[in-house]
C-alpha cells in the first residue's frame, strides 16, 4: 500500500496561488469585456459587429464558467488544507503533552525472568 504524504502548507499555498490567479483572470476578462463593449457600442456596427458580439457573449459566458470552476478548485484545496493543519496541530499537541515512553525491546531483567 502506498503511503500518502500531505503537506498542509503546500496545499494552502496552492490554494492561495490559485486564488491570486483567479483575481488576475477576473481582471483580464473584465478589461477585455470593457474594451469590446466600447468598440462595438460606439465604433463598430453592422452585421459583422453583430456576429462578433454574439460570439463574444458566448466567450464571456465560457470565461465565467472557467472562473467558477477555478473558484471551486481553490475551495476544494482550501478546505482539506485547513483540516490537515488542524489535525497536525492536534497530533503535535498530543505528542508534546504525552508522558508515555517507548522502549526498543524487553529489558534485560524482563528477558532473564522469562527464561
Amino acid at each position: 500500500m502506498a503511503d500518502i504524504v500531505v503537506s498542509s502548507e503546500a496545499v494552502e499555498q496552492a490554494s492561495a496561488r490559485l486564488s491570486e490567479r483567479i483575481v488576475d483572470f477576473e481582471g483580464r476578462v473584465n478589461a477585455l469585456n470593457s474594451f469590446a463593449v466600447s468598440v462595438i457600442g460606439s465604433e463598430w456596427s453592422g452585421s459583422a459587429a453583430d456576429d462578433f458580439s454574439s460570439d463574444f457573449v458566448q466567450w464571456v459566458q465560457g470565461a465565467h464558467e472557467v472562473h467558477d470552476a477555478l473558484a471551486r478548485i481553490a475551495s476544494l484545496l482550501a478546505s482539506p488544507a485547513e483540516t490537515y493543519a488542524t489535525t497536525e496541530q492536534g497530533v503535535t499537541a498530543a505528542s508534546q503533552s504525552s508522558s508515555a515512553t517507548t522502549t526498543s525491546g524487553p529489558t534485560t531483567s524482563t528477558a532473564n525472568r522469562e527464561r
